[in-house]
This record gives structure tokens, C-alpha cells and sequence, in this order.
């Protein structure tokens, strides 16, 4: 026993020996590390310009978000919440050259990193900054506006570039404006401005002054600066804040490539363009825009009034109780108007009362629309129609009818519309179904938008302050109140079944609703890892005994040496756990296992696609995720575990870092041992082709058409799904549809409930729920809980009982898997999810997302539409570190023939009526009333 006590004793004491000689060695491997960076960040510290050397050393302008102004009057940056942005940084280091990288961020009031909504993330973009002495180069970077939760009239991005050394040679906070989630900006591409200056001031852009209350405008103007760049993006998601865009007399060359094939990827999800013919419609030869042209250019003309007569009766508003005159657009013959004659393409068409002289096309969801006359022509600007042509006709938003109230009041309402003049749907029409499309039940008929409340003189381009905080308590403007139905059916362009959001308006980045909630509640369902099943374990249990007894004998039997046997026993029974934990992850994804989902939306006719993925990485070990894309149009953030609530995490914010290579990449993502992570990413990518629809013969008065899918992916439980233009209901299913194949389109005519119906039949295109459910009543009826012996008895479970109880070990820790324990319809779903991604790891279910689609999305009369499904790997980014264990499906929305325009229609009066002078005039007399007391 004495013995025993001593031997414990030096046992200890040995262990504490070896403690402290693994103490020592450590500290004297890291304290000479340690002390020595303290060393040097004393000496960098001590090497740290000051303020003042930094100002002589570097000059910065304001940092300007596109499309933005660069003139140095304009440094407040107007911008929306939960939109992405480029930044652009102009730099100049005036005494020597610099290299560095650039840092930019959204900050909160306190300086605080804003974080990405329900993540403990906040993402820091950044770039390399290369600034050779007395050049000025202009830096961007891609900068994400998180939405917040707080109500917020202005936002702060910080900036700066830091060197190798640490030293941060520019240090700045810009102010932001935020639009309101119905104001876009309105980008005016002209030759010059002052030709177009009075754009902001049209009602249909900013509706005048009403006694003191100053009404927000529906867009933010914005001009471009001479000798400065292009301010638009080389990326079209970051254009989702812009509605339209007037070009005049830009040459092609003047745009980059990147930012060429972002204006026509922002044109097939619903951008719109107007280009004033005579001065831009012959530079345009020969440039990408040219296929898209609605008209080419012929001989010049001059233009008079016979060739606006029936311009003028459609788009020149009645006079008050003189229905049968009106405010006519008057050319004499003596001095005429140059114009140039318009040959409509295959594609376009003129527009109402615009024959010969304003044609229109479709491009994807969006258009583009050609005037033969200038638009900055000095007749046409004094001309009181203006803003109802502008309106109807060139923006092609709803026809209006002005009024005055009982009290009075200027009264504004859409004519065929209910709803608020302030409605986010009406002012843009670019939509991206992934971020535009609600949660099934929840799109609101009904619009009203209370903005009274709010002080808009920030918005204001000549910021006037005559509304004050007094008059807000008294001054209600009911003509911006208006609340009633939308006009679902008669603007499906507008409306088809998308939702704005309250900060973001359309096309903001969405992690909450539509697409981004299903997307959530199937890959939280999926997301983990699967246990070995019994015939593994089985398997590599025999091999394992095999090994250890009868070839272990067997070896050293031969070899005459029957002893040595016991001896390997040890070797043998670790090199077989090693082999097993390593098969074992291989099987189980024990390390690494990623589930990711997704919807590829494809405009129509456009071999280019806009693809949402959201992925849940599961980890065993702690690790660091980076997502790099192939192309610079590819975004990725934090995507959260449950939809965001916007309440401040309890935990330090994490950045992640966005860097702007040759393609975009995210990097720092961390994901915790033993917990999931999800990740959102989009991007614009060639599909290697379209999917072309094309017409192949008339059978009487019905067209026969066939599909040629000439991308690159091949297309599993396709089918057509078509509204004709008498609102009829047909369905075609085709099955599969690879690559390169072409199939006819036999429709037959369905009801609308039916319309979906071999979708639904297929399993991938079930939720779980759904499947789920429907296996629990074929056994159990609506009962809500089962005894564990009744579950292991169903046909479908008792060759798997024993996955079944290991799952719900996993899930029910601690509980005795006896036969009597109720098992509840929730906890059966996540065992029937496991054994589902066991049956075929490479495939997860589309349901949630079907549903979606097929319950919010309205199919417009004329419009027809693809959906599919494809296994295919077909986003083009690489995720580092990884996965041992991958399911992937993705959705595919084909649209086939767009939404049609609604008819493009002339305002049911005038504003000049009711202000006795017109709108323009009224505008400028408050500039000029401004700029006078600022002389003051």
C-alpha cells in the first residue's frame, strides 16, 4: 500500500514536472514572438504620420456612390438601405508613391460596423490601393447598406486605406441621404446639362410645392460631371436603385465593357432607357445596345405640326371644360423641328399617338424607347404636355387625374389605380423574383404610404426649409394619402405578384421574405450530417475483426512466429480506428458537409441568368469559409439562421471581407465546431446559350410553338406554363429537356387550379411539409402523436429502425428509446428529412421554393413561363475549404414571353389647372426665390 501511495506520488509529480517544462518551453517560443511585435507596433506607432502631414500627403474628394455626382458641389450621396453600391474613392498621393489596401463599410451613429441583419457579421469591403505619386486614381469598391431597424434619414460609409505598415493614410466618413424606399435615381447620360435641367423639375419627377408642406420627389436626378467617369457601375446589382436612365449624345465608347454588359443585364430585369434619337441613335450603330433598338435611324427631317396631330390629340392634355381643345405642341412650318425618320426593328413598335415618332421595345422585362426629336429641344420643354408625355409615354408609368379636395387641397390619384402615388411597385420596374417576391399570403392589395410625417427637405434639390417641425402638426396633405386597391390585374407589369420592402423598396437584397424564407426552411431542415448506417458499421466492424484474429494469426503463423501476433494486436486495432474515423468521414461528412439551394431566373430570349444560392455549412471543426466567383458581378454574405428580427446580437461583431479582385470574392466567414452556417450568394452568369422559343406553324388561328434549350444545363421535370392573351389556361410538360435538345410545345388548356399539377406529382417539387404530412396521414391519420413501436412498424421504416433510433437519439438526448415513447409529427419530419438525404445525397427538395413561386407569382395574360429543376453545378464561384459531404438542386424560371406593357396612356388633365401656372414655372421661381436668399 506504501508503495502504491509513493508510486501516485511521483506519478504527480511527474505530470506536474512535465507541465511546467511544456509552460516553459511555450512561453519561450511565443514571448520572444510577442515582445517583438510589441517592439514593432511601438515603432509604427512612433512612425505614424500625423493629420496634417496626411492632408499634404493625399488628396481625396468625396467619396460618391454610383451613380453619383462627382462635381464637388454635390458630396452628399443619395442612396437606399439593403441595396449594394459601388464606391468610388478619387485619391492622389502628392509625395511619393503608396500601396495599400482600401477599406469601405456601413457605420452606425457611434462608428460602429453595421452588421448584416440577424448575423453577429459586418461586411468590410476591400480592394488593393495602388497610388503612384501625382496620378489620381479613382478606387471602387462594392459597399452593402444594411437595412436597420431604428427609423433613419441618413447613413455613414467610412473609408480608408491602410498601408502594409499600418499607417492609415486616408481616414474619412461620408454622409448618405437615404432615399425613401419609393425614390430611385433618375440618371441623366447627356452631352449637357443644362439642355436637360429641367427634368427635375417635371411633376412626374417631383410634384411642386403645396403652401408649405414640400413634397418628397419620386427620383433623385442625377447629372454627369465633365471630365469625370461614367457614374454607373461595371456591376448591374448594384444598379437596383436606378429606374431609368436618358442617353443623349454619350458615345458607346465613353461606357466600359463591364458597364455595357451591366446596362443590358439591367435592362432584361426591368430597366428602362430613353434615348433621344436624333443625336444618339446613329452613334449607337455597331455597339452591344444595337440589337435591342426598338427603331434605326433614316434620313433627317424636319418636323412640323401636321406631324404631330395625332401626337397632340392623345398626349396633349383638355382644357378645363373645353374637352375639345387642348394644350397642343405647336411647330410652325416656318421655323420646324429637326427630327430624323424612325424604321421600326423586328422588335419595335410605336407607341399610342406616337406614330413615326416615338417607338418602343421589350427587352427581358425591361424597355427601351426612341424618340425621332430631340428631347432637349427648348419648344418642347415650354410646352405645358411635357410632364404628361414624360410621364405616360417615356417612363410609361399610370395615367393621372389631378383634383382639388373639399378642403381645397391639391388631390393626385391615378387614374385606373387606387393605390398611393407614393407605391415603390410603380415607380421602378425592375424586379429579381429571389428579392422581389413575398411570402405566400402576404402580398398587400392595398398600398397607403403616411409620409407627411416626415421632414423631405433633405430630398429637396434646392434645399428649401419652409416646412418646419410646426407646420408638420398641421399641414396634411391628403393627395399623398391615398390607400385603396392596386390595379392587380390591369398592371401586371407593375405588380405581377412582387411586394416592395418598407426600407429597400424593389430590388434590395433579401433575406427575409419569398425565396429567401424557403430557401431558409429547406436547408435548415437538410443542413448536418448524416450517420453511418448499420450495414457501414456492420461492415467495418467484420473487416476490422477479420484483420485482428484469424489473418493476424494467419500472417505470423507462416512466418513462424505465432508470439508476435499478441503483439501486433495493438498496431492492428489503431491503424483500424484510423481507417474508420477516415472512412467514416468520408461517409458522413464528418469534417465538412454543405447543402445549398437555389433559383437561376432567366429573362426571356437573354442567354444570361441571375442566380440566387443559399447554402448551410455544417462543420465539425471550427473553419473559415472563402467564396470566390469567377466573374466581378458575384455577391455573397452571411445569410441568417432564422429571419432577421433586426435585434442587436449579444456578440462582438466579425467582419467578413468582400474583395474586388478579377472576380469577387468573400472571405472570413466563420462557422463555429459542431454548428451550421448559411451563406447567401448571387451573381449574373453566361448560360452558354438561350432558351430560345420560337414559332413553328399556325393550326387556324392558334400558333404552335418549340423550345430549343441551347444553354448549357440540362433541365429535369420541365414544363411550360402559358396565359393566352384572352386569359386562358394552358400547360405543357415536357419531362427532361437536356442541353442542346429542342422540344415542341404541345399545350393543353387547363384550370388554374390545375395548372401546376404534374409539378406537384413529382417529390422534388413537394415541401417537406408536404411529403411529410402526406406519409403521416397514410398511416396514422390526423393523430399528433405515436408510440416509437408504431413508427418502427411502418413498411417504409422497418428496414431502416435502426437509423430511425439513432436520429432520434441525435434529436431527443437522454431519452430511453423505448417502445411506448411518443414520437410527435415535428420530431418524425426531421427523422424523414435525414433518411431523405441518406437515400440521395446529391439532391435536397425544391417544395418551398415551388410554392412560392407558383402561389405568389401571377402569370399575366400573354405571358409564358418554364420551370425546372437541374442537379447541375452550375454557379460559377469555388467554395474553399471543401465539403466532404454536398447536396445540391437549383430551380429554374425561365420566362419565355414577358409580362406585356399595359397601354401606354395620356393624364386625364393638367396641373397647370389647378397651380395657374405650370409646373416648371413654379419650380424654377422657387429656385430662383432660393438662390436669392442664399445671395443674401
Amino acid at each position: 500500500m506504501q508503495r502504491n501511495k509513493q508510486r501516485d506520488r511521483a506519478g504527480w509529480l511527474l505530470r506536474l514536472l512535465s507541465t511546467c517544462s511544456l509552460l516553459f518551453f511555450a512561453y519561450a517560443n511565443v514571448a520572444p514572438a510577442f515582445l517583438l511585435a510589441q517592439e514593432q507596433d511601438s515603432t509604427t506607432n512612433a512612425q505614424k504620420p500625423s493629420k496634417a502631414d496626411l492632408a499634404e500627403a493625399y488628396e481625396t474628394r468625396p467619396l460618391v456612390l454610383l451613380p453619383g455626382q462627382f462635381s464637388e458641389e454635390a458630396k452628399n450621396n443619395r442612396y437606399k438601405l439593403g441595396h449594394w453600391a459601388t464606391a468610388n474613392l478619387r485619391v492622389t498621393a502628392t509625395k511619393s508613391d503608396t500601396s495599400g489596401e482600401l477599406h469601405a463599410y456601413q457605420v452606425e451613429t457611434n462608428g460602429i460596423p453595421s452588421p448584416v441583419p440577424g448575423t453577429r457579421f459586418h461586411a468590410n469591403s476591400t480592394r488593393p490601393a495602388s497610388l503612384p505619386k501625382g496620378q489620381q486614381k479613382n478606387l471602387e469598391a462594392l459597399v452593402f447598406l444594411p437595412k436597420r431597424t431604428a427609423e433613419a434619414k441618413t447613413s455613414t460609409v467610412h473609408v480608408d486605406i491602410t498601408t502594409a505598415g499600418g499607417n492609415r493614410v486616408v481616414d474619412a466618413n461620408e454622409p448618405v441621404l437615404l432615399l425613401r424606399p419609393y425614390q430611385y435615381h433618375f440618371l441623366l447620360l447627356v452631352r449637357n446639362n443644362d439642355e436637360y435641367g429641367y427634368v427635375k423639375f417635371l411633376n412626374c419627377v417631383h410634384l411642386p410645392t403645396q403652401g408649405v408642406f414640400i413634397p418628397p420627389p419620386f427620383y433623385s436626378v442625377v447629372y454627369p460631371s465633365p471630365e469625370q467617369p461614367i457614374p454607373l457601375s461595371s456591376n448591374a446589382l448594384a444598379w437596383t436603385t436606378i429606374a431609368y436612365i436618358l442617353w443623349d449624345q454619350i458615345l458607346p465608347e465613353e461606357v466600359s465593357a463591364e458597364q455595357s454588359q451591366a446596362l443590358i443585364d439591367w435592362l432584361h430585369f426591368g430597366g428602362q432607357l430613353i434615348i433621344s434619337g436624333p443625336n444618339s441613335l446613329e452613334k449607337l450603330r455597331g455597339s452591344p445596345l444595337e440589337q435591342y433598338l426598338p427603331a434605326t435611324v433614316g434620313d433627317a427631317r424636319n418636323l412640323v405640326g401636321k406631324d404631330f396631330e395625332s401626337f397632340n390629340r392623345y398626349w396633349s392634355t383638355p382644357l378645363p371644360n373645353r374637352p375639345d381643345s387642348r394644350r397642343e405642341l405647336l411647330i410652325p412650318e416656318s421655323a420646324p423641328m429637326l427630327g430624323v425618320e424612325l424604321k421600326l426593328t423586328e422588335r419595335g413598335s410605336f407607341l399610342p399617338g406616337c406614330e413615326n415618332l416615338v417607338a418602343e421595345s421589350a427587352v427581358g422585362r425591361g424597355r427601351i424607347v426612341v424618340t425621332a426629336f430631340p428631347l432637349s429641344e427648348k419648344r418642347l420643354q415650354t410646352w405645358t404636355g411635357i410632364s404628361n408625355f414624360f410621364n405616360g409615354a417615356l417612363l410609361r408609368r399610370p395615367a393621372r387625374r389631378f383634383d382639388r379636395t373639399d378642403d381645397s387641397e391639391l388631390s393626385f390619384r391615378w387614374l385606373d389605380d387606387e393605390t398611393s402615388i407614393f407605391d415603390p411597385l410603380l415607380a421602378s420596374t425592375l424586379r429579381f423574383t429571389s428579392r422581389d417576391l413575398p411570402t405566400p399570403g402576404t402580398l398587400n392589395p392595398n398600398r397607403s404610404s403616411s409620409v407627411q410625417a416626415d421632414p423631405f427637405n433633405q430630398f429637396d434639390p434646392y434645399n428649401r426649409s419652409s416646412f418646419s417641425e410646426e407646420d408638420e402638426d398641421r399641414v396634411e396633405p391628403k393627395f399623398l394619402l391615398a390607400n385603396g386597391p392596386r390595379n392587380l390585374a390591369g398592371n401586371s407589369w407593375h405588380y405581377g405578384g412582387y411586394e416592395a420592402d418598407p426600407q429597400s423598396g424593389v430590388g434590395g437584397w433579401n433575406d427575409e421574405v419569398g425565396i429567401a424564407a424557403a430557401a431558409r426552411e429547406s436547408i435548415s431542415l437538410a443542413a448536418g450530417i448524416t450517420p453511418p448506417s448499420s450495414q457501414f458499421v456492420l461492415r467495418m466492424l467484420g473487416l476490422y475483426l477479420l484483420c485482428l484474429v484469424p489473418l493476424n494469426w494467419l500472417f505470423f503463423r507462416l512466418i513462424g512466429k505465432v508470439e508476435w501476433a499478441w503483439a501486433a494486436a495493438p498496431l492492428i486495432a489503431i491503424a483500424g480506428a484510423v481507417t474508420i474515423i477516415r472512412l467514416a468521414s468520408l461517409d458522413i461528412g464528418f469534417v465538412r458537409s454543405q447543402s445549398q439551394i437555389g433559383l437561376l431566373e432567366i429573362p426571356a430570349g437573354y442567354q444570361r441568368g441571375h442566380l440566387t444560392e443559399y447554402t448551410a455549412l455544417y462543420t465539425s471543426l471550427s473553419t473559415e469559409y472563402q467564396i470566390a466567383f469567377d466573374d466581378a458581378t458575384g455577391l455573397a454574405l452571411p445569410f441568417a439562421p432564422k429571419s432577421p428580427t433586426g435585434a442587436e446580437l449579444n456578440q462582438s461583431l466579425r467582419p467578413v471581407y468582400i474583395e474586388r479582385t478579377r472576380g469577387n470574392q468573400l472571405r472570413d466567414f466563420l462557422v463555429q465546431s459542431n454548428s451550421t452556417g448559411m451563406l447567401h450568394n448571387e451573381n449574373l452568369l453566361d448560360l452558354g446559350g438561350a432558351l430560345q422559343l420560337s414559332e413553328t406553324a399556325a393550326e387556324g388561328t392558334e400558333t404552335k410553338w418549340e423550345l430549343n434549350n441551347r444553354s448549357r444545363i440540362a433541365l429535369l421535370g420541365a414544363g411550360v406554363v402559358y396565359r393566352t392573351p384572352e386569359g386562358n389556361y394552358r400547360r405543357c410538360w415536357l419531362g427532361e429537356l437536356a442541353a442542346g435538345s429542342t422540344a415542341p410545345l404541345n399545350f393543353e388548356e387547363v384550370s388554374e387550379p390545375l395548372l401546376y399539377k404534374p409539378w406537384r406529382e413529382e417529390t422534388e417539387y413537394q415541401s417537406v411539409d408536404e411529403r411529410c404530412r402526406n406519409f403521416w396521414v397514410s398511416q396514422f391519420g390526423n393523430r399528433g402523436e405515436v408510440e416509437l413501436a408504431q413508427l418502427l412498424e411502418m413498411p417504409e421504416l422497418k428496414p431502416k429502425a435502426n437509423q430511425v433510433v439513432q436520429f432520434l437519439e441525435r434529436l431527443l438526448p437522454g431519452k430511453q428509446m423505448t417502445s411506448n415513447l411518443l414520437i410527435s409529427f415535428d420530431q418524425f419530419k426531421r427523422v424523414y428529412i435525414q433518411l431523405f438525404r441518406a437515400v440521395d445525397k446529391n439532391r435536397l427538395g425544391l417544395g418551398e421554393i415551388f410554392t412560392t413561386l407558383t402561389s405568389s407569382l401571377q402569370l399575366a395574360p400573354g405571358e409564358m413561363r418554364l420551370i425546372a429543376r437541374t442537379n447541375d453545378e452550375i454557379g460559377q464561384h469555388q467554395l474553399t475549404p471543401a465539403a466532404t459531404q454536398t447536396s445540391r438542386s437549383t430551380i429554374v424560371l425561365a420566362h419565355l414571353k414577358s409580362v406585356p406593357f399595359p397601354l401606354a396612356q395620356s393624364d386625364a388633365n393638367d396641373l397647370v389647372d389647378f397651380l395657374g401656372q405650370s409646373d416648371l414655372d413654379q419650380l424654377r421661381e422657387s429656385k430662383d426665390e432660393n438662390e436669392d436668399e442664399k445671395d443674401k
